[in-house]
Formats: structure tokens, C-alpha cells, sequence
């Protein structure tokens, strides 16, 4: 059933660099779930508030689950809108919105001292 993976990213720290653009350090932590569409009524009252959710992520362990607002699966990248923690004990449903092309894109190198580039990720604004 779990047969996807999604990486959630959890903003750790941000900073600016010499020409001062804004740096958001991500920690990466890469979860078991399984996807599906988002329900007509659903993706119609979150259009009514400029919302346009595309996905829904079903996380196998709710406690995978920290707080994360970014989500990279299937090859795209999602901002999370809603997190709905009723879905049963063990599991948690993300609906997500695919990040539009004004977006930053993430870059999967890191500078961080005692990780490594797959433990973080550096994204600039």
C-alpha cells in the first residue's frame, strides 16, 4: 500500500549570503507513502481561497511527520496546505499544491557542518 516515497523538507535555518539573498537551510527526511487525487468538493473550496491542491500524501508513520511545508515527490515539488491528523492514529494526510515555476528550486548541496548533503538541503530565495 505505502509503495511511494516523498521527501519532506523542514526549514532549520535561514541566512543571507554576501549579496544578501536570502539562504534556507532544509533538513531532508524521506518517508513511506502512497498518493491520490484530491476529492472535487476539496480542490473547489480551496480554490474559493487561491488555493489549488493537486495532491494528497498519506505518510505511513504520523510520526515522520514534523512540521515539514515543503514535500518533493514524483519528481515535483509541493508546498503543503493542509495537514489532516483525523486520518487515522498511525497515518497522516498531507494535501498538497505543486510549486509553480516563480518558485525557488531546491538546490541538493549543503555546506553544513556534521551533515551531509543528504541529511540538508540549501535553497535561495
Amino acid at each position: 500500500m505505502f509503495d511511494s516515497i516523498a521527501t519532506l523538507y523542514l526549514l532549520k535555518s535561514t541566512s543571507y549570503d554576501s549579496e544578501g539573498n536570502e539562504i534556507q537551510v532544509f533538513e531532508k527526511n524521506t518517508v513511506f507513502c502512497y498518493a491520490r487525487g484530491v476529492y472535487h468538493s476539496e480542490y473547489y473550496e480551496a480554490a474559493q481561497n487561491g488555493l489549488h491542491p493537486s495532491v494528497n500524501l498519506t505518510i505511513a508513520n504520523r510520526e515522520d511527520y514534523h512540521g515539514e511545508m515543503l514535500v518533493g515527490f514524483d519528481g515535483k515539488m509541493y508546498n503543503v496546505i493542509r495537514v489532516d491528523w483525523t486520518a487515522s492514529r498511525d497515518k497522516i494526510d498531507l494535501v498538497l499544491q505543486e510549486r509553480d515555476g516563480t518558485e525557488a528550486i531546491p538546490d541538493e548541496t549543503s555546506d553544513e557542518v556534521g551533515k551531509g548533503a543528504a541529511d540538508y538541503m540549501i535553497l535561495k530565495v
